[in-house]
């Protein structure tokens, strides 16, 4: 067995698109390094083993995690974060635990990252300038991310985009199997997912649907999960032109169990990070619409974002069965160009 990562980050539960992925990189790196996680955020639960280690948010909570890395010899620590809010602070003690032979690498995932920081004071952008350059390899989820970062006056050597995709395995319970059922003649079945929050624009699909006369009896099934707006998710729930079912919390095998069965899946939020929805869809050959708020997979079909009129053009081509399937990602390409990436630090 190779040399030691630490991956430090949110693991399921709860799941999210964050955790999901260190979970799966988990996995995936032990075929080469020994692997080790620590959770900022969870609590210890009875599954875990040895390689998972959870600390929650309290002040002792990181009092241990910086502990943990401070007694660690890894060579690669790789901290995931969303929107490098609390990150901002917590990343001075927790990078001056690490040994100095330790490869630091963040991997920014949030969509809300670039948004948060534009619009936001000058100083947060000069600490986030400054935190940046202490790490050997900054990963992004995408080009707008890399963009954004390289114009703060980060060198672009040590930015790299990787998306965080690795492929899923879809799994099937009785709570995915009735929802399902519960749309049953409808066709197309559609599949959005994300938070519970507006700006992930759920009712833009409804409304889309409404406009939508080609359709004989559509279906949408929305996957909402971790933060819930229940004014907005009430919203949804009275909808009632268009079939939908709405269900929380799906473990990642029964959402891939589900987009497996669908006919589309849809995402029309205003902000993005890579949407790793998006991938598994065109994993499992389905057509993928998406907003065109962020740069998109190929093969993805765009449409204006905010504009229901717009995406209920592009869904009419799935409603005549004619849908083209985005274009296939197996999630080995993203796998060795993070692989690629560790070699190329452990050898600098």
């Amino acid at each position: 067995m190779g040399s030691q990562v630490v991956l430090v980050g949110s693991y399921p539960p709860p799941y999210g698109g964050c955790s999901v992925h260190v979970q799966r990189l988990q996995r995936a790196l032990q075929h080469e390094f020994r692997v080790e996680v620590i959770d900022l955020y969870g609590t210890p639960q009875a599954a875990d083993d040895g390689s998972v280690l959870r600390y929650g948010v309290r002040p002792v909570g990181m009092l241990r995690a910086l502990a943990a890395l401070r007694r660690s010899d890894a060579s690669i620590v790789h901290f995931h974060v969303s929107a490098m809010d609390a990150f901002l602070w917590a990343v001075y003690p927790l990078l001056s635990s690490l040994n100095s032979k330790a490869r630091r690498i963040v991997t920014v995932h949030g969509g809300s990252f670039v948004r948060s920081f534009e619009s936001g004071p000058a100083w947060r952008r000069a600490a986030l300038r400054s935190i940046l350059g202490r790490f050997d390899l900054i990963v992004t989820v995408n080009h707008e991310q890399r963009r954004f970062i390289e114009g703060l006056g980060v060198d672009a050597r040590r930015v790299k985009v990787v998306p965080a995709f690795l492929p899923p395995v879809a799994t099937e319970s009785p709570r995915v199997s009735e929802v399902l059922a519960s749309l049953q003649g409808c066709r197309p079945i559609v599949v959005s997912s994300g938070r519970g929050e507006r700006y992930y624009g759920f009712h833009l699909i409804l409304d889309a649907l409404e406009l939508d006369r080609s359709a004989d009896r559509p279906g949408l099934i929305l996957c909402v999960y971790d933060s819930y707006d229940e004014k907005y998710m009430a919203e949804l729930a009275a909808r009632r032109k268009i079939r939908c079912t709405i269900v929380r919390d799906l473990d990642p095998g029964e959402f891939a169990w589900i987009l497996e069965r669908s006919d589309a899946y849809v995402r029309a939020s205003d902000r993005d990070g890579d949407a790793v929805a998006i991938r598994e869809a065109a994993f499992f050959g389905k057509a993928v619409i998406a907003s065109d708020c962020v740069e998109r997979p190929v093969g993805t079909v765009l449409f204006r974002t905010g504009d229901a009129g717009a995406l209920a053009v592009a869904l009419q081509s799935l409603s005549q069965h004619a849908g083209p399937p985005a274009a296939h990602d197996s999630g080995r390409a993203g796998l060795e160009a993070l692989l690629e990436a560790y070699r190329e630090v452990l050898r600098a």
